[in-house]
């Protein structure tokens, strides 16, 4: 959706168009304007996206505080990427279930919703029928055709992929 990413220098505060929601502060007077997120829409994984652009398009600033130390533990969290699903046993198709589940990070309600929320109905529901076949309906076609294959064959195309990854970036 044209979001980059930022490297906000430790010590300093930048001003962004979105957040991910760890660890993020918001105001009561933010509340009190555009009310609570819609737990019942947006459950889980999408939920911060969707209030974030709310509150932008309600006239609120977001940033970055980067003048207090955090970290995340690795694998603190379990997001369901497809570098893991293609490394995970089970059957393939169980993968599918991903993109219907309201707690995953493919839903595609989510996604739709995000969409809507920053662009609009009708240019929302374009954006979200290509980003999500990009980011989501793409990758999962690509887990469910390969993960019949051996295991170590799967971890050699995942490491092909890493290093194709790192030196097109290197590039850059």
């Amino acid at each position: 959706m044209n979001y980059r990413h930022i490297d906000c220098p430790y010590g300093e505060v930048q001003a962004c168009d979105l957040l991910s929601g760890n660890l993020v502060c918001i105001p009561r007077l933010v509340v009190n304007k555009i009310h609570y997120p819609n737990y019942k829409k947006v459950p889980h994984y999408g939920g911060d996206y969707s209030y974030l652009v709310r509150a932008r398009k309600a006239g609120f600033n977001i940033f970055v505080d980067n003048r207090y130390l955090n970290f995340n533990l690795c694998d603190e969290t379990y997001a369901f990427s497809p570098s893991r699903l293609l490394l995970k046993e089970g059957y393939p198709f169980d993968i599918i279930k991903l993109l219907f589940n309201p707690y995953s990070l493919y839903s595609w309600r989510i996604s739709l919703e995000i969409n809507q929320a920053e662009y609009g109905t009708l240019i929302g529901l374009v954006s979200f029928l290509a980003h999500y076949t990009i980011d989501s309906v793409i990758p999962i076609l690509l887990v469910i055709i390969l993960r019949p294959l051996p295991l170590p064959l799967r971890c050699k195309l995942l490491n092909f992929k890493r290093n194709f990854k790192d030196y097109f970036y290197s590039k850059k």
